[in-house]
Order: C-alpha cells, then sequence, then structure tokens
C-alpha cells in the first residue's frame, strides 16, 4: 500500500517501480493537471519500461487503460467511476488504486490471488464514501465518516477481512 503524491508537484512518493523479467519494470505515477504537468487525462498513470531495447524500438511504453480513446486520451486508471481501477501486470502482480485524498492516490501492490478481495472492499469504500460527501455535520455522519477512516486503516493494514466485516456490519446513513 502506498500513497502517491501528483508527479507534477515534485514532492512526496512520486513513483512506485515494480521489477519485472530481465531488464523489464513497470513505473507507476500519478498524474494530475498540474502547472507544468499538463496530461491528457488524471490518474494512475502506469509504464512498462524494457531497457533491452534500444530507444527508438520504445523502450517505454503506455499500459493504456483505455486504448479504445486515440492518442492517449483516457490512459490513467482511477477511482472515478468510468475509469478502470485495477490492473493485473506479468509475474502475479495486482495493482488497485483504493481511494483517492485530493489529489493524492492511495494504490495497492499486491499479488493477483488476494486482489480480488481488495478490490471488493475498495470498491464499496469508494460508494460509501461517495455518499457520504456532502452530508451535514449531524452525529451521525460524523460517525459514519469515522468509521469509514477505520475501515481505510484496516485495509491499509491488510486487514481485508476485518474492513469488510467492519463494512458490512456498520449502518451507514
Amino acid at each position: 500500500m502506498v500513497t502517491l503524491q501528483p508527479l507534477g508537484a515534485g514532492k512526496g512518493t512520486l513513483v512506485v517501480k515494480i521489477p519485472g523479467p530481465g531488464n523489464t519494470y513497470y513505473l507507476l505515477e500519478n498524474r494530475q493537471s498540474l502547472p507544468g504537468d499538463m496530461v491528457p487525462t488524471s490518474g494512475l498513470l502506469v509504464l512498462h519500461v524494457d531497457d533491452s531495447l534500444e530507444s527508438w524500438e520504445g523502450i517505454v511504453r503506455v499500459v493504456n487503460a483505455n486504448p479504445k480513446v486515440p492518442n492517449f486520451g483516457d490512459a490513467a486508471f482511477g477511482v472515478d467511476p468510468e475509469k478502470k481501477s485495477s490492473l493485473n501486470l506479468k509475474q502475479d502482480i495486482a495493482v488497485e488504486v483504493l481511494w483517492q485524498e485530493n489529489m493524492n492516490m492511495v494504490i495497492s501492490v499486491t499479488n493477483k490471488s488476494i486482489a480480488p478481495d481488495i478490490q471488493s472492499v475498495a470498491k464499496r469504500i469508494r460508494e460509501i464514501d461517495q455518499r457520504l460527501t456532502g452530508l451535514d455535520e449531524s452525529p451521525s455522519s460524523v460517525q459514519a465518516k469515522a468509521d469509514l477512516t477505520n475501515i481505510k486503516e484496516l485495509l491499509l493494514q491488510m486487514k481485508v477481512d476485518d474492513a469488510r466485516a467492519k463494512i458490512e456490519n456498520t449502518k451507514w446513513p
């Protein structure tokens, strides 16, 4: 689990590098439209790098979340309902965008066997978070927001079953 700050901001954790076979690796970047980093789409950009190639052979290739959109216009992964939030990489590696806090993205890099459980809990967290956004500050909504924060912490600690149980056993406004 890692929180990626926007690459264009230039501070904090900006990139995750995932080693691959041979001279290959993946780079995960949180790309947000900021001065000096104008991107066609905001979100998690995944790059596949093959250092064994010559520069003219395309050392860096974008893993396109939506290849139907031309010119990488929707290449990033993200938490918006119209975006893909998860992807599987080679070597039994799965990546999930858990949630976004302001411009920071919280992601999970794990193996494919537990990824579906993480994905389902993260999806439920995002749905509840969306529902709680904009609610008044009544005692019940304040408690629900605190409960959701605790559930996020459980997931960040990889206590997936505990997070799922707490989601299912909490009465949400």
